[in-house]
């Protein structure tokens, strides 16, 4: 009888984990940068008697699909995508985070921020401030370069800190679309090998 319910509760609680990972995805769905995540199982036989095996189930671990999704044209300079694996780094009141949001706009102080508000940090690991200067554009390049117009003159800011995760679960999900490494001693490394692809069209 023990047997039996130890069973029947693994199974209940697989499909619980199961039902949470699939309403985040569809919760997230329209969230800019979000990646989609999938439970993974794995089945344990146990003899209980020579010709007798139980089946049980256990939890492995939530994957992240690290594969990009469709580029979206919104007519904002400052919107970016990364072309292939890597995400950009961001300062949150929880610490430094990361996403791959590319919505960015200026906030009041004239510092470039992620749709949510998060200041995104260059590899200096520093804010990329752009101040209430009068500018004729911001020039996103696909090297991650940030760099203000002023007229004829083009100044360079920082270039974007982009980071590439060691493992496929050195990351864990935060507040969508945010991540934060799952080993805190163990942050992802940051990366050259990367381009951006503007959203402006």
């Amino acid at each position: 009888m023990e047997n039996t319910s130890s069973i029947a509760l693994s199974r209940q609680m697989v499909m619980h984990r199961q039902i949470d990972v699939i309403a985040n995805n569809l919760a997230n769905m329209t969230t800019p940068g979000f990646k989609s995540e999938r439970a993974t199982f794995e089945e344990y036989l146990v003899a209980v008697a020579p010709l007798e095996k139980l089946s049980s189930v256990q939890n492995l671990a939530v994957v992240r699909d690290h594969s990009r999704g469709a580029l979206e044209r919104t007519g904002n300079p400052m919107d970016v995508a990364i072309n292939g694996k890597g995400y950009f780094t961001v300062r949150t009141p929880q610490g430094t985070m990361y996403t791959r949001d590319g919505g960015w706009h200026l906030d009041s102080d004239g510092t470039i921020v992620t749709s949510d508000g998060f200041p995104i940090l260059s590899d200096s690991d520093q804010p990329l401030v752009v101040g209430d200067e009068q500018l004729s554009a911001i020039v996103v390049g696909r090297d991650g370069s940030i760099s203000i117009a002023k007229g004829t003159n083009l100044t360079t800011l920082g270039r974007l800190k982009v980071v590439m995760s060691e493992t496929a679960d050195g990351l864990r999900s935060a507040a969508p679309p945010l991540l934060s490494p799952a080993d805190p001693a163990a942050a992802p490394s940051p990366s050259a090998l990367f381009s951006l692809s503007p959203a402006s069209a």
